[in-house]
């Protein structure tokens, strides 16, 4: 990784995104890029309201260029490689195409329904998500301070899911004792025992995994839980409080189709209710 980029609206909310981003910046040895996006504004026809618009506009840079450049003088200090960047347009646009200088886009995301300071509701992080072809890790306002122990990866066991094993382990080799969680959730009914799903479905699923991964296997810091669910989503965030999980790795493109249709599916509802960060990447 030779690049994170850290999109901030300097709330609180985005306070935390810049903390992980900086958290993963010095642990892969990575030069941290700040951006933020001004809005564009609109255009009137009244003269001397447009007037006032662009100078409104002129200071709103201004004060974000000052806020920028203190945020990256901190961040120096901690003995990161920082540069910070401001820009004026579509803050969607804007950051997508930023992205594509980035190997990691780290944005703060909360719910539509929730009151924190800043950050992008959920559809607008996933458009974000959907658009770029770059890795995002999205930090809700309420992630915990930066730490890495566990990574929980959900797996419907699609191939094109099973390669978030591959994302984990190699995230998880950038730190030290990380151990990672695979969650498999069997969307059934009560047609099979808690102990048929346990004892026999565990081993099925490890095969299952091993067919499309031969290089994997189980060993200390990874393994498999099953869980028995009418919803996958649910699931996975129970998980992720039960174990802790310092994150979750997903891939945005499975068995429900293609990126762009998730909208509403596992995915965007993890990102929406999740108590840790989601590292969330194309395939």
């Amino acid at each position: 990784m030779r690049t994170v980029l850290a999109v901030t609206d300097f709330s609180s909310t985005a306070r935390k995104a810049v903390a992980w981003a900086a958290f993963f910046a010095r642990h892969t040895r990575a030069r941290l890029l700040l951006f933020h996006v001004v809005p564009g504004p609109g255009t009137h026809p009244v003269r001397a309201i447009q007037e006032r618009v662009e100078k409104a506009l002129q200071e709103t840079v201004a004060s974000r260029k000052q806020a920028m450049e203190e945020l990256v003088t901190t961040l120096e200090e901690e003995g990161l490689e920082v540069s910070g960047e401001v820009q004026v347009g579509r803050v969607v646009d804007r950051i997508v195409e930023t992205s594509a200088l980035a190997d990691l886009v780290v944005l703060g995301v909360r719910g539509e329904r929730e009151n924190g300071e800043g950050g992008f509701i959920g559809s607008t992080a996933y458009r974000i998500i959907a658009g770029t072809t770059q890795p995002v890790l999205a930090v809700p306002h309420n992630a915990p301070e930066p730490r890495l122990s566990r990574i929980l990866v959900p797996v419907d066991l699609s191939p094109v899911s099973l390669q978030a094993i591959l994302k984990a382990l190699e995230i998880a080799e950038a730190f030290d004792g990380v151990h990672v969680d695979v969650l498999h959730v069997v969307e059934i009914l009560e047609s099979i025992s808690e102990e048929e799903v346990q004892n026999i479905l565990q081993e099925e699923i490890w095969r299952e995994i091993r067919q499309h991964l031969p290089e994997i296997h189980p060993h200390g810091n990874l393994s498999l839980h099953v869980e028995r669910r009418f919803s996958a989503a649910p699931a996975i965030l129970d998980k992720a409080q039960e174990l802790r999980a310092d994150l979750i790795v997903m891939r945005t493109h499975g068995r429900h189709g293609i990126l762009k249709s998730l909208m509403g599916s596992t995915t965007e509802q993890v990102l929406r209710g999740t108590p840790c960060p989601v590292y969330a990447f194309r395939f």
